[in-house]
């Protein structure tokens, strides 16, 4: 029974860990994120400082903030959240297939092959429906 606790508390504290890195690689994001906002942002007001008076003045405000502000705000979300969640949902599996690996690399291998015949099931399937119609579009 104290091996079974002593598991459970490890798993308890990788947890933990695992909330503790997510975040701190959430806040570096986000500040990285929010700081090529700003340099994209300080670009534009630039340029729209050494574009010429009549075109600034053709525009109407609202399409000057909805450029400056809502349309640069709209990278927030890829920069912030899916290049970092992206990079650690595919650090997971190849971490798995690493371990496999070094456990022994035949079971490092075989989760593809059942993968590759349940696709090969499922396109068959598609193709050949075993009412005997065929499917729309084949």
């Amino acid at each position: 029974m104290a091996e079974v606790w002593k598991w459970c508390w490890i798993g308890l504290g990788a947890y933990a860990i695992r909330f503790l890195l997510y975040g701190i690689s959430t806040s570096l994001s986000h500040i990285s994120a929010y700081t090529i906002l700003e340099n994209i942002r300080l670009t534009l007001a630039q340029r729209l400082m050494k574009a010429p008076l009549g075109t600034v003045i053709g525009e109407s405000v609202g399409k000057l903030k909805s450029v400056l502000v809502d349309r640069v705000e709209t990278i927030e979300l890829p920069l912030a959240h899916m290049i970092p969640e992206c990079i650690s949902n595919l650090l997971l599996p190849v971490a798995v297939f690493v371990y496999l690996v070094c456990i022994d690399w035949r079971m490092a291998i075989s989760p593809p092959v059942p993968m590759k015949n349940s696709q090969r099931r499922l396109n068959l399937s598609r193709t050949t429906p075993s009412n005997g119609i065929k499917a729309p579009g084949s």
